[in-house]
């Protein structure tokens, strides 16, 4: 079994004043380099039968050979310890801002390269939800994943055209959109929702009665209503195709 352990950094951050010191140091950036190659490669979760490159001019990618056992859950919690302490070992390097994600348990080794562009597809999405967050575990991109997987029919089914209902209906503003996804992430808890986005509860309930008229979707009803729901939120985020003349909600990301 194997596992694709993908670290990427980039130079000339300061996290203590935030400003930008990659003025030239090219000699101190190679140095870095050679330093965070050789913490990596001798890190204590690592063996002799694990691989270890160098990829483009901002990667380190780890192939790392697993024991084969019927407890997958042991494996992946192996993988996430593993990135924890890699993260521990490589974040007070100089000038360097690193990010780590790792990719399914695969048999194949032949499969590399697709877990590696899996990996690659989760750092990115990672890093644009959690610019300053070092790990970026797939369980919090997941939604973005089934989004951009979806096949084209139920996509447009399900998703697109409900986008452009929204986008041509008057009465639908980013308010409801947010009031929409404040409740799911709330879990249907309509005070805790309300007082999220300093409105009264019955502000909440109409928004979401204009939503379910506009969209047929009833996300405190039925799992299915709210996992469509998130989703469309997602994406009509992504696009920007509903109106924003009342933003409130930042979504928990």
């Amino acid at each position: 079994q194997y596992s694709v352990i993908l670290i990427e950094y980039e130079f000339g951050f300061n996290r203590y004043f935030d400003i930008n010191l990659n003025l030239g140091y090219e000699h101190s950036i190679q140095k870095t380099k050679s330093e965070l190659f050789h913490r990596v490669r001798n890190h204590k979760y690592l063996n002799s039968r694990d691989i270890v490159g160098a990829y483009r001019s901002n990667q380190i990618v780890i192939i790392k050979s697993l024991q084969t056992t019927s407890d997958q859950s042991r494996t992946y919690r192996m993988l996430d310890t593993m990135c924890l302490e890699l993260s521990k070992v490589l974040f007070n390097l100089p000038l360097l801002q690193i990010h780590i994600s790792h990719s399914s348990i695969f048999r194949n080794i032949l499969s590399t390269k697709t877990h590696y562009q899996q990996t690659t597809r989760v750092l990115e999405i990672g890093m644009q939800k959690r610019p300053d967050q070092i790990i970026h575990p797939i369980n919090d991109v997941i939604l973005e994943i089934i989004l951009e997987n979806l096949p084209e029919e139920i996509r447009q089914e399900c998703i697109e055209l409900r986008a452009e209902r929204l986008e041509a209906d008057s009465k639908i503003s980013r308010a409801c959109l947010d009031s929409c996804e404040a409740l799911i992430d709330c879990n249907f808890n309509q005070s805790a929702a309300a007082e999220l986005l300093k409105v009264h509860r019955n502000t909440l309930l109409k928004r979401m009665g204009k939503w379910s008229e506009t969209t047929g979707l009833f996300p405190e009803k039925t799992f299915t209503d709210a996992l469509i729901s998130k989703l469309l939120a997602m994406y009509i985020r992504e696009h920007t195709i509903v109106r924003k003349d009342a933003a409130y909600y930042e979504p928990h990301t």
